[in-house]
């Protein structure tokens, strides 16, 4: 199996077309969110259900990467054969690069049922006097790196 993975960071997916995927040597299926019934799946368990999703992207994708259709095939290099000629449309949408801008008012939403970029905020209260008598308090802003310590794949589905 191969994934067809969204080329755009942020888009409306218009179509899928899998017709010249469908008849490629080896090829078993195509599937897309339209011929295949997959339940959404809720992400992170502390997350608000707004950011669940399905496996396969139904009419958006979300980041580059974001899969929008799987191809079966008896082999490998058949199925990534196939999945170049899987045609998705896309409409591009307004895409946030910064994470400081992606909280300001007016930003584009990832997932506007949610009203907000901000998933999830802990509050652990604020202590005053904690650090008044240090003799040296050093603040720094630390951009990490854009991985994550979990892998896309296998997604777990039921």
């Amino acid at each position: 199996m191969v994934f067809v993975r969204s080329t755009i960071a942020h888009a409306a997916v218009t179509g899928i077309d899998t017709t010249d995927a469908e008849t490629m040597p080896g090829v078993l299926a195509v599937y897309t969110s339209r011929n295949l019934a997959l339940d959404v799946v809720q992400g992170f368990v502390m997350l608000p259900p707004a950011f669940s999703r399905p496996p396969l992207a139904t009419d958006r994708v979300r980041f580059v990467g974001d899969v929008v259709a799987a191809v079966v095939a008896e082999t490998r290099a058949e199925a990534v054969d196939a999945a170049e000629m899987v045609i998705v449309d896309y409409d591009p949408l307004p895409v946030v690069l910064d994470v400081e801008a992606a909280l300001d008012d007016g930003a584009t939403l990832l997932f506007e049922e949610h009203g907000s970029n901000l998933a999830i905020a802990f509050e652990f209260g604020e202590d005053p006097d904690l650090l008044a008598d240090a003799e040296v308090v050093v603040a720094q802003r630390i951009e990490n790196q854009r991985v994550a310590a979990v892998p896309m794949e296998p997604n777990g589905s039921s």
